[in-house]
């Protein structure tokens, strides 16, 4: 229920403040009063865009924001799927710039405008005579059949399943894809992880097997080395030894008379003992060393593999080659498990196919169910309305399975007697869609509770007793929802619980709209001026105080 609405600095509206109640509120006035200034700021509430030309004062910002007292109406999931805060009293406030620049609070937290309009949607029901364009949307129609079966755990329960079978359905065609791809790549796959296999690479065996090419490409340059190194070593008159060992004997003769010498002969004693040491190892190294062809031919051949092997899978050491044969062979093993994925895939499809079959058939026959009650209201209505000979009937031709089930739906509705039932969109005028878009609303009203509805002007191009007969029936819709009419009848006017009057007040140095509840006396004039135009005359006043009275 809308229980608060505040309008400032919107086109003709300086300041407006209006406290809202249950039931039915009728809203009159003077045309070019401002009825449809008050009108579009709701709509922009709702998450219609505006621009700057719409401020009063372009050096101020223009606020709308309203209260809606929203627990009968099971909105918590909606708002904690947007991360907004929930209250059962709600506030909705729209800001506007100087700048043109728009923000959306929910609840005093910044929302998106998208957000804005979902919530705005499941709070309130805007009907003006673009609204009854919806009666042409196919989407539209499909919904009021739902409302009427009371179909909304049934289209949960199908949406789940209609979900599920459409990832199901997207595994299964990748698993397939997969599959061809893969099993066409295989014999492929298996060669290549055959010649890593076959190499038997082990980490860091490239770098000693290019170090051990270089020495046995080196082998006679080396062995000719270590004759060299044995030459000096054994040549009395260069072998470093034997002069190592002349010098220690004069350092050690001279120790024991100059102080300093003691440390110079232990660093020969160290020296000496470490020449030593180096000529054994280079011994065993020179008596280990031999050139082998048969070596060489086995290490270039070993490296020409290696090599081989980067240069065909593009790459650059030997650990990404042990990485790629463990990648083949993962890639094998996922092919052999292939069949038994697929067979669980396809096992998961037609369950969920089946699945969602099933709630779209439920679906269909609760449906089906509802519609002659549906067509029997609607034309029921239709003809307190005046429609004494219309007709409408609803038609279900099944189609693909989507969210909505396997059901495409079409009103099918004539006015005239003998004239066939066709689709509304080719047969119904501006007045026909009004009524039956009311007779529609009025009859969902009896199945759930809508949210606040604010008519404008549905009864233009009524008057007399339809005129009475269309207030009743949206008098009606009062006992689950909140009811806003703006209306320029007196019979509708005279129905509501409160009556609301829009003016224009030109007593300042502009124009501007305002807006007050009116009572008593009052209403029996505005009444009456809807009956006669700006003369009232006594007997309108005596009619609208009949209007009145009977309305209770």
């Amino acid at each position: 229920m809308l229980s608060y609405l505040s309008i400032k600095n919107y086109a003709l509206i300086e300041d407006i403040e209006i406290g809202l109640e249950k039931g039915l509120t009728t809203i009159t006035g003077e045309t070019g009063a401002g009825k449809s200034i008050i009108l579009g700021a709701i709509s922009l509430l709702a998450g219609n865009r505006a621009d700057r030309s719409m401020l009063k004062n372009d050096a101020k910002k223009c606020v709308i924001e309203a209260s809606f007292t929203i627990g009968h109406l099971n909105l918590k999931n909606i708002f904690e799927e947007f991360n907004l805060e929930y209250n059962d009293e709600s506030i909705i406030r729209r800001e506007f710039s100087t700048d043109g620049k728009s923000r959306v609070f929910i609840n005093d937290s910044p929302a998106a405008l998208l957000h804005l309009k979902e919530v705005m949607n499941r709070m309130l029901d805007v009907h003006s005579q673009h609204e009854n364009l919806e009666l042409n949307n196919k989407v539209f129609q499909l919904e009021a059949i739902d409302v009427m079966a009371e179909n909304k755990k049934h289209l949960e329960d199908h949406r789940k399943n209609y979900s599920e079978y459409l990832e199901s359905k997207k595994e299964l065609e990748k698993l397939t894809a997969d599959s061809k791809l893969l099993r066409d790549s295989t014999d492929l796959l298996a060669h290549e992880l055959n010649e890593l296999n076959d190499a038997n690479l082990s980490d860091g065996e490239q770098e000693e097997l290019e170090q051990e090419l270089d020495t046995l490409n080196h082998a006679e340059e080396i062995k000719l080395n270590f004759q060299g190194i044995e030459h000096l070593f054994s040549e009395n008159e260069s072998n470093p030894v034997g002069v190592i060992k002349d010098l220690q004997t004069l350092i050690r003769k001279t120790k024991g008379h100059f102080p300093g010498m003691e440390h110079i002969s232990e660093r020969m004693d160290s020296l000496l003992i470490e020449f030593e040491d180096i000529r054994n190892e280079l011994e065993r190294f020179s008596e280990r060393f031999s050139y082998d062809p048969e070596r060489l031919q086995i290490v270039q051949d070993r490296i020409s593999l290696i090599y081989r092997l980067q240069q065909k899978f593009r790459l650059n050491t030997v650990k990404e080659l042990i990485d790629k044969k463990e990648s083949l062979r993962e890639e094998l093993t996922d092919i052999e498990s292939l069949d038994e994925r697929l067979n669980r895939a396809q096992k998961q499809h037609a369950e969920s196919l089946k699945k969602s079959k099933e709630s779209s058939a439920a679906l269909n026959r609760r449906r089906k169910a509802v519609l002659a009650e549906m067509e029997k209201a609607i034309i029921g209505c239709l003809q307190q309305l005046g429609m004494a000979n219309s007709a409408l009937k609803i038609d279900i031709q099944s189609k693909e399975p989507d969210f909505t089930g396997g059901d495409e739906v079409e009103f099918l509705f004539s006015a005239n007697k003998g004239i066939d039932a066709r689709p509304i969109s080719k047969v119904a005028s501006g007045g026909e869609l009004s009524r039956l878009m009311l007779s529609i609303k009025a009859m969902l009203t009896s199945k759930t509770e809508l949210p606040t509805i604010l008519f404008d002007e549905i009864d233009t191009g009524i008057s007399g007793l339809i005129a009475e007969r269309m207030g009743k029936i949206i008098l009606s819709m009062c006992k689950s929802t909140q009811v806003l009419a703006i209306t320029h009848l007196p019979q509708i006017a005279a129905m509501g619980h409160r009556h609301l009057v829009v003016y224009k007040d030109d007593s300042g140095s502009s124009s501007k709209t305002k807006i007050r509840e009116i009572k008593g006396q009052e209403r029996v004039e505005e009444i009456a001026r809807l009956l006669s135009g700006e003369e009232i005359s006594t007997e309108a006043l005596n009619n609208a105080k009949v209007l009145l009275s009977a309305a209770g």
